[in-house]
């Protein structure tokens, strides 16, 4: 996930590198996204192993303009949303697809936006 997104320019326009895997660093200032696997779910055929799992992954876009957190969960979009066969470091993406999205608050000291979307992967082992 950081490759693709450290590499589209509309996403690092608005977070430079503050894209995390599981947890932010506490200095950083917003806006920045962590991005954490919620499942991986193997694609078992009847005679064999899984060749393709499908894997949940939450954003969670973190910002103290609203603004600007819907310009961001937009150009997340757009850089993932029906991604295919791409090889980042050895894990082969077979396509993405957008699932849901819904608005939060994260802290109100100082009063920040949260805004969590989920995406699919489909990753060929």
């Amino acid at each position: 996930m950081y490759n693709i997104l450290s590499n589209d320019a509309a996403v690092t326009a608005i977070v430079g590198t503050r894209i995390y895997p599981v947890i932010a660093r506490q200095q950083d200032q917003e806006p920045y996204v962590v991005y954490s696997v919620v499942n991986d779910i193997p694609h078992d055929t009847k005679t064999g192993v899984s060749r393709v799992d499908f894997v949940r992954v939450q954003f969670n876009m973190v910002a103290a303009d609203y603004s600007q957190l819907e310009d961001l969960s937009a150009a997340i979009r757009s850089a993932l949303d029906r991604a295919t066969m791409q090889s980042y470091a050895g894990v082969e993406l077979a396509g993405v697809k957008f699932l849901s999205e819904n608005d939060g608050l994260f802290s109100d000291a100082p009063e920040l936006r949260l805004k969590i979307a989920d995406y699919q992967l489909r990753i060929a082992l």
